[in-house]
């Protein structure tokens, strides 16, 4: 099918696209916006990356940015992409194609000059409606029809689209996450349940890149469900996947951050898994840890002074999480006992200790255990009168 309609698309007229426009239109060659953004922008939602697509081969792609004097960068010339900056905006420009021999990771393209075969050869039919520059939209996989019915459907035969590649059965599950509302099409989940084996043969970084995207997306648990159910989370995450605690996470702190909900899903024994299957970067592995181990005393029904103690020691980033991991392991809905602790994680700066190892060596306590054993009482007396003590009235403790 090929249908096509004319949209109001006020953003075409800024000036990044209104250059562009004139770059190919000048030589009458063809360009359309396709992906990520003509999707977003029928769903009325903020636009991200902007990929357009041109029967001109990448060579002439460059001659035509090169002519209207915008910065052509060659990003893909093996797929047949180059990047044209303008205004300190990046436009992915790729030549229609098709996919010629594919391994499961890797493709080999041949070019074409079919705007049909080159949507035919794509993931979803959401991602396969393109945008000419005047506003006309062209749909030849029934696109339309599935984003306004929230359906994350593959074009043509499922099994052939993620034999193609199969991090195709991550991207499906994330754009349920994040564009399905809680619907999901049959044929793709036994599909995505038959090759789910052939994860392994994925990258860590792939895996990492769509995990993350998808439990950042403001409701990832019914895509989470349906990866359990499919067999495609143990692919990722092999050990369990605690459903309930995430649902009652998503209850009380529905913007929770990517990795502490991750940490309401999993249990200790599969961080090491993950973290290196993943490839986390050394920061993330030490947060996804921190928040699988609270430290004693972290507990929904701390005292301010506790949590201005686990703040000063841990960082109120950790401190956050701590708390809304524990309302979730109880099962609890946070009351107004819980706000105060969280302010003092979000907002309170924890001061500096007035007096230093240096101060106790001036006044002739010796390097060692004892002066550590000190300085220390020092800071815990500090600490019970809620950091008032100035580096005199400390120090006056020591006569």
């Amino acid at each position: 099918m090929n249908t096509t309609q004319q949209i109001e698309v006020p953003w075409l007229d800024s000036p990044v696209i209104r250059k562009l426009h004139e770059a190919f239109h000048a030589e009458r060659v063809p360009l359309r916006l396709v992906g990520g953004c003509v999707r977003d922008t029928l769903l009325e939602l903020p636009i991200g990356d902007i990929d357009a697509a041109t029967p001109a081969t990448p060579e002439q792609v460059i001659e035509l940015l090169t002519a209207a004097d915008i910065k052509a960068i060659p990003t893909g010339l093996a797929h047949g992409t180059v990047t044209a900056l303008i205004d300190h905006t990046h436009i992915e420009i790729t030549t229609l194609r098709k996919d010629a021999a594919c391994d499961g990771r890797h493709a080999e393209v041949s070019y074409t000059d079919s705007w049909e075969e080159d949507a035919r050869r794509r993931d979803f039919t959401m991602n396969a409606l393109y945008l000419d520059l005047d506003g006309t939209l062209y749909d030849y996989t029934d696109g339309i029809n599935d984003l306004k019915a929230s359906r994350v459907r593959f074009i043509g035969d499922p099994d052939q689209r993620i034999q193609e590649d199969y991090l195709r059965i991550l991207r499906f599950f994330r754009f349920v996450a994040s564009h399905g509302h809680h619907t999901s099409d049959d044929n793709a989940l036994k599909a995505c349940a038959r090759h789910k084996d052939d994860i392994a043969n994925l990258s860590g970084e792939r895996i990492y890149r769509e995990m993350h995207k998808l439990l950042a997306a403001p409701d990832p648990y019914y895509a989470i469900e349906k990866m359990q159910t499919t067999g495609v989370w143990d692919m990722v995450a092999p050990g369990g996947v605690h459903l309930d605690a995430l649902k009652h996470l998503q209850d009380i702190h529905p913007n929770a951050p990517w990795l502490v909900r991750l940490a309401a899903l999993i249990d200790p024994g599969q961080l090491s898994f993950i973290t290196e299957r993943w490839l986390f970067t050394v920061k993330e592995q030490k947060a996804l840890a921190a928040y699988l181990d609270p430290p004693p005393g972290i507990a929904i029904k701390m005292t301010e002074k506790m949590c201005k103690q686990l703040t000063r020691k841990h960082g109120g980033e950790n401190v956050a999480a701590w708390l809304w991991l524990a309302l979730t392991a109880q099962r609890e809905m946070p009351d107004e006992s819980i706000h105060p602790l969280l302010e003092i994680a979000f907002t309170w700066q924890a001061p500096a200790m007035p007096v230093t190892g240096r101060d106790l060596l001036a006044h002739g306590i010796a390097q060692g255990e004892e002066l550590g054993h000190i300085l220390q009482e020092l800071e815990t007396y500090w600490e019970e009168q809620d950091y008032q003590p100035a580096r005199d009235e400390l120090l006056a403790r020591l006569k």
